[in-house]
């Protein structure tokens, strides 16, 4: 039968429909991670100018996120003395409130990771910078 044309016909034709059903899937992987998974966003992009002595607030969000967040640290950096970091219960955003105790540019980088049920979790980072004047 090896020897017979019409046998080794459909051969090459189930070959080829295997070859191009697998780049298929491999396509529509790749399509659905990248159109579907956007990026995190923060907002606001930068931070507000502060005053030492004087009561500083900021809320710091995150969008485009399709799953709660889970977590938001700060792994660099540091607040001005006097300013403190918490998250907002119930809300996909952090407080940074206080009284600042010195002047300066505060750098501070700031991670988020999301829940993954879905969709594998997203995560993020955002280098912030917080100015203070004397």
């Amino acid at each position: 039968m090896e020897n017979n044309p019409k046998m080794q016909t459909p051969r090459k034709y189930n070959r080829l429909i295997i070859v191009s059903a697998s780049i298929l899937i491999f396509l529509a992987i790749v399509s659905c991670q990248i159109l579907h998974t956007p990026y995190l966003g923060f907002v606001p992009n930068a931070m507000p100018k502060g005053q030492v002595g004087v009561y500083y607030y900021a809320i710091i969000k995150i969008i485009n996120n399709e799953t709660p967040a889970g977590e938001f640290s700060m792994t660099a950096g540091s607040l001005p003395r006097g300013l403190t970091f918490q998250r907002l219960n119930g809300q996909d955003a952090v407080l940074i409130s206080g009284v600042p105790q010195e002047s300066g540019a505060f750098h501070f980088l700031l991670n988020v990771w999301c829940y993954g049920t879905n969709h594998s979790g997203q995560t993020g980072t955002k280098d912030y910078v917080i100015p203070i004047n004397p």
